[in-house]
């Protein structure tokens, strides 16, 4: 664990700015969790202490979440939609498919730009 960059909880606004960080340590987890089911059972609990839904981030049934410089109101819509159902996912898992990883949540980011374009 020693290894694997750190991010402290709840994350600094300066570091927040810099979304690599939190991703290396996001994919580094997320690998060594799906290594062996002993690793598995260690590594969850500092996998789930943050969910997380950013701009540029990879989710699995589509294209990575990013924003454009200018965004039609369809768009913007389209894009809000998939970081809802990000943001849904994520917290699924952990209160009805697992919610013994509930116990290891100590943060909630949800972090967009497109929000400011988008016109209800």
């Amino acid at each position: 664990m020693s290894h694997i960059p750190s991010v402290p909880i709840p994350t600094p606004i300066k570091l927040r700015s810099y979304p690599e960080t939190r991703r290396s340590r996001h994919e580094t987890l997320l690998s060594l969790s799906q290594s062996s089911r002993s690793l598995r059972r260690f590594f969850l609990r500092y996998l789930w202490q943050r969910i997380e839904v950013r701009e540029g981030m990879k989710i699995e049934q589509d294209d990575p979440l990013d924003s454009a410089p200018y965004l039609t109101n369809s768009d913007s819509r389209s894009r809000l939609a998939k970081y809802a159902t990000e943001l849904v996912l994520q917290l699924k898992i952990v209160t009805v498919r697992n919610p013994q990883l509930a116990q290891y949540v100590k943060s909630v980011l949800f972090e967009l730009s497109v929000l400011q374009l988008v016109q209800l």
